[in-house]
Parts: structure tokens; sequence; C-alpha cells
């Protein structure tokens, strides 16, 4: 059993869990003139893409948060039953 898919799994799991999460919370954010942004909730995502104003981001991002979060828990399971395969065909061998 290989142990760097299961630890890749887990980011990929930690990262979209965040990126979901990221669209629940609504900080308010006041306007600054400086840069022009306006008043309003934004994302992680849009303040790094820099956006002025709040945007259909967050929509889309919960949209593939959620697509993300599924895909690894189907990857987890098909790594798992996998694993368990090889294990039970090697038990088998050494009978």
């Amino acid at each position: 059993m290989k142990i760097g898919k299961y630890i890749f799994l887990l980011i990929w799991e930690i990262i979209a869990l965040l990126l979901y999460f990221d669209t629940q919370m609504f900080a308010l954010s006041v306007a600054n003139t400086t840069t022009g942004r306006q008043y309003g909730c934004y994302t992680i995502l849009e303040l790094l893409i820099g956006v002025k104003e709040p945007s259909s981001i967050r929509g889309i991002q919960e949209i593939l948060s959620i697509v993300f979060i599924l895909l690894g828990i189907i990857l987890f399971s098909l790594f798992l039953i996998t694993d368990i395969k090889k294990r039970k065909l090697k038990k088998a061998r050494q009978l």
C-alpha cells in the first residue's frame, strides 16, 4: 500500500473543504478607495483575483468545492478497494 496517494487525497480534501467553508463565511469588507474595491462580502478567491465588487464567483466556487469533495471521497473509496483487493491477492498467493 502506497501512502502517497492517501496523503495527496487528504491535501485535496482539506483544500476542497477550505474552499467550501470560504463560500459560507460572509465577512463584510469596507470600501477601499485606494484599490477601488466596493463595500461587500468577498471570498478569498475573489480577493486573490482582485475583483472590485462581489461577483458570482462565490456560487461557482461553492459548486466546484462540492464536486471536489465528492470526487475526493470517490477516489478514496476506489483506492481503498484496490488496496484491499491487492492485499487479498497477495495473501492468496502466499497460501
